[in-house]
C-alpha cells in the first residue's frame, strides 16, 4: 500500500485556525458597546448639534430679517410723514403761495413776506430736526430769499429732472448722496401746488442731515443677534458706505432681499431695501456664533458632559458584563465536565442577581429532569415494544385459522342453499380482515364506504328488509384521507341507539359533498329511530366542542365513541375539524366538517 503524504501547508493552515485566540464574551461585548453605542451616540450628538446650529441660525436670521424690514418700513413712513408735513405747512401759507404765483407787487410785499415766511421756516426747522435744509425751486422773476432758487439750478440729472417734472400729485423722488464724513444723506424732491391744487408753483427739495442715517442704522443694529455684525450700503449698484467694524470679506450683493448663507466663508447677510430711494442696506457677520451668542462655551460644555456620562455608563456596563461573563464561563465549564448520558443539575447560588443566568440554569435543570424521566420512559417503552413484537408474532397464527373456519362455514351454507347465511359470513369475514389490517396509516373515503357496505349487508339480513340504506358521495372525494374505521362506528351507533330502539322500519342516509364556500368537505350520516334527549344532545356536543372532559360523560350512549373518532380526525387534520350532532323529529344527524388545505 502507498502511504499518503500529509500536506504541510494544510497542516500549518489548520494550526493557525485552531491556534487563533478566541475572544471572551466580555471582550466581544466591549467591542460591540464601543462600536454600536459609544461612537454612534457621539456621532449622532455632533450631528444633532450641527443640525440645531443650522436650524437655529436660519430661524434667528429669518426673525432678524422680519424685524429689520418692519423697522425699515417705520423709517420710510417717518420720512414720508416729514415730507407731507412740510409740504402741507408750505401749501397752507397763503403769502408763500401768492409770492410764488407773483401776485405780490405792492410796496407791502417785502414786509408781508418777512412777517409770515421767515417764522414758517423757523417752525419747520424746530418741528423736524432731521431736516438740515430745504429749498423751493421756482421760475418766479423775483427771488427775495436764499431759500427760493431758480428751477434751472436743480441738482438733478436730466433723467431725474424729467422724472420730477412728470411726477404725480404727492409723488416723492429720492436721491442719496454722501456727506463729508462719509455717511449717506437723503434728499427728496416733489411738486408744490397752490391752495386750490390747480397749478404747480414750485419744486420742494428737503435735505436730511447725516445724523438721521446714523440714528436709523443704530436702531437697526440694536435689533441684530450678532453684536459683532457690520453693514454696508449700496446705491444704484455701487457701494457708497461700509461700517468701520465690517471685517468680513466682500460678500456678493444678493439680487433680492432676504437671508443669504455663505457656508464656505462662514458668513451670512440680511439684505434690505429702502423703497423709493433704491438704497440697499446689507448686514453681514459670522454664521455660527449666532446660535450661541450668549455663551460660546455652551456646545463644548454639553459635549463634555455627554462624554463624561458615556464614560460612566461605559464603566458600569463593563462591570456588569464582566460579572455576567464570569457566571456564564462557570456554567459552561460545568457543562464541559458533565459526563455524556449522566447529566447532573447545576447548583445555583441563592444570591444570584442576574435574571438571565437564573433563567438559563433553571431551564437547564428542567431539561435534565425531563431527560431523566424521558430515559425512564424509553426503557419502559423498549420493554413494551419487545412484548408487543412477541404478541404480534403470536397473533399472526390466529387470523388464518379464523378465516379458514369462516370460509368452511360459508361453503357449507352454500351447499345447503342458504345464500343469506353465506352472504352474511362473507361480509363478516371481510369486516374482520379490515379490522385486523388496521394500521397507523390513513385510509381513504372509498375504503371506508366499502367497510360500511359490508356492515350494512349484515344488518339488512338481520332486519329482513326493514332497514333502508342510501349513500350519495361526490366521486371527486373518494381519495379523501380518513382514519381507519371512521364511518362504520357512526353507522353502528345509528343502528344500536336509534333504529333498533323502535319497531318502525329504519333508514340511514350518508351524504358526502364539497362546499365551494370555504373549501370544506361535509360528511353527514342521518338515521331515523329513537331521537336523542335534548339534555343528552347538549352533553355530547359539549364534549365534541372541547368544553367537557370525557370523564364527565355518562357511560351509556355514543359520546365516547364519537369523541374517539374526533380525536383521530384531529391528528390527521389539526385545527381543521368540526363535529356535532343534530336532532329533529325522528332524525338524528352526525355532521363532520373537514377544512381542506388551500
Amino acid at each position: 500500500m502507498m502511504n499518503k503524504q500529509k500536506n504541510p501547508e494544510a497542516a500549518v493552515s489548520a494550526e493557525s485556525v485552531t491556534g487563533r485566540k478566541k475572544q471572551s464574551f466580555f471582550q466581544q461585548s466591549s467591542r460591540l458597546f464601543i462600536g454600536l453605542i459609544v461612537f454612534p451616540t457621539l456621532l449622532c450628538w455632533i450631528c444633532y448639534i450641527l443640525f440645531l446650529n443650522v436650524h437655529f441660525t436660519l430661524r434667528s436670521l429669518e426673525t432678524q430679517q422680519l424685524g429689520l424690514q418692519n423697522q425699515l418700513e417705520q423709517t420710510e413712513n417717518t420720512m414720508k410723514g416729514i415730507n407731507d408735513g412740510i409740504v402741507h405747512m408750505l401749501e397752507s401759507n397763503s403769502e408763500m403761495t401768492y409770492y410764488l404765483n407773483g401776485l405780490y407787487d405792492g410796496p407791502d410785499m417785502v414786509y408781508t413776506i418777512m412777517k409770515n415766511i421767515r417764522p414758517l421756516w423757523d417752525s419747520i426747522g424746530s418741528c423736524y430736526p432731521a431736516v438740515s435744509e430745504f429749498h423751493i425751486y421756482t421760475d418766479a422773476d423775483v427771488m427775495l430769499f436764499e431759500t427760493f432758487r431758480d428751477v434751472d439750478s436743480l441738482p438733478l440729472s436730466d433723467t431725474e429732472r424729467e422724472n420730477l417734472y412728470g411726477s404725480l400729485f404727492r409723488e416723492i423722488l429720492w436721491k442719496v448722496d454722501t456727506s463729508a464724513d462719509g455717511y449717506p444723506i437723503f434728499s427728496s424732491y416733489q411738486k408744490v401746488y397752490n391752495q386750490s391744487y390747480s397749478q404747480c408753483i414750485g419744486y420742494l427739495e428737503i435735505c436730511y442731515n447725516s445724523g438721521f442715517f446714523q440714528n436709523m442704522s443704530e436702531v437697526l443694529r440694536d435689533m441684530l443677534y450678532d453684536s459683532h455684525a457690520g453693514y454696508f450700503c449700496v446705491y444704484d449698484g455701487k457701494e457708497i458706505y461700509r461700517s468701520s467694524d465690517t471685517a468680513q470679506e466682500a460678500v456678493k450683493i444678493p439680487e433680492e432681499d432676504g437671508v443669504r448663507l455663505f457656508w464656505q466663508s462662514d458668513t451670512y447677510c440680511n439684505a434690505l431695501t429702502l423703497n423709493g430711494c433704491n438704497l440697499r442696506i446689507i448686514f453681514t457677520g459670522k454664521l455660527f456664533p449666532t446660535i450661541f451668542h450668549s455663551s460660546d462655551t455652551f456646545p463644548i460644555l454639553m459635549i463634555s458632559l455627554l462624554i463624561l456620562l458615556l464614560l460612566f455608563c461605559f464603566f458600569c456596563f463593563f462591570k456588569v458584563i464582566r460579572r455576567l461573563s464570569e457566571k456564564i464561563y462557570a456554567f459552561s465549564s460545568f457543562l464541559d465536565k458533565s459526563a455524556e448520558g449522566n447529566l447532573k443539575e447545576y447548583q445555583l447560588s441563592s444570591e444570584e442577581k442576574f435574571a438571565e443566568i437564573d433563567t438559563l440554569v433553571r431551564s437547564y435543570n428542567d431539561l435534565v429532569h425531563k431527560n431523566r424521566i424521558l430515559n425512564e420512559r424509553m426503557m419502559h417503552m423498549e420493554a413494551l415494544t419487545q412484548e408487543a413484537r412477541y404478541q404480534a408474532l403470536q397473533s399472526q397464527i390466529h387470523p388464518h385459522f379464523i378465516y379458514g373456519t369462516l370460509e368452511t362455514i360459508r361453503m357449507l351454507a352454500m351447499a345447503n342453499q342458504d345464500m343469506d347465511t353465506a352472504s352474511m359470513i362473507y361480509s363478516l369475514s371481510s369486516l374482520m380482515r379490515q379490522s385486523v389490517e388496521i394500521t397507523s396509516h390513513a385510509s381513504t373515503l372509498e375504503k371506508e364506504l366499502s367497510i360500511v357496505q359490508d356492515y350494512m349487508d349484515i344488518q339488512q339480513i338481520r332486519f329482513s328488509g326493514a332497514l333502508r340504506y342510501d349513500v350519495n358521495a361526490d366521486s371527486s372525494l373518494l381519495d379523501l384521507k380518513l382514519p381507519p374505521f371512521t364511518l362504520q362506528p357512526i353507522v353502528e351507533n345509528a343502528i344500536v341507539y336509534g333504529i333498533s330502539q323502535t319497531l318502525d322500519p329504519g333508514e340511514i342516509l350518508i351524504r358526502i359533498s364539497r362546499q365551494v364556500k370555504g373549501n370544506t368537505v361535509c360528511i353527514s350520516i342521518s338515521n331515523t329511530g329513537n331521537p336523542m334527549e335534548p339534555e343528552r344532545l347538549r352533553e355530547v356536543n359539549s364534549l365534541l366542542a372541547g368544553l367537557t372532559v370525557p370523564e364527565a360523560i355518562r357511560t351509556q350512549g355514543n359520546g365516547i365513541a364519537l369523541n374517539n373518532i374526533l380525536k383521530r380526525l384531529q391528528f390527521l387534520y389539526p385545527d381543521r375539524i368540526d363535529m356535532k350532532i343534530e336532532a329533529e323529529d325522528i332524525w338524528t344527524r352526525v355532521i363532520i366538517m373537514i377544512q381542506e388545505t388551500a
